[in-house]
């Protein structure tokens, strides 16, 4: 891999990492939670419209952690295949 290539991916990581992190802060989880518990949060349609939203974040989540896990596992692969065959980064 070229440099510019290196650094590319190294900061599409970075970024990741980032928003990541923004995505988990507790707060604002915390603050829709509370929000759900208030009146007049109890229409039908608050509730289908809430639970679609929430299980579509869900399944985004789920799928992005298999896909980082087999990143990671690729990459150990690639490694040790590297270290095997003598060559280095």
């Amino acid at each position: 891999m070229d440099g510019a290539a290196k650094k590319r991916l190294i900061g599409s990581i970075e970024e990741i990492q980032t928003l990541a992190s923004e995505f988990a802060s507790e707060k604002e989880w915390e603050e829709l939670i509370h929000f759900i518990n208030q009146p007049p949060w109890t229409t039908p349609a608050d509730a289908r419209l809430s639970l679609t939203i929430a299980e579509s974040i869900l399944g985004q989540m789920q799928e992005l952690n298999r896909v980082k896990a087999g990143f990671v596992t690729a990459a150990h692969e690639i490694v040790g295949e590297g270290v095997r065959a003598g060559a280095t980064a």
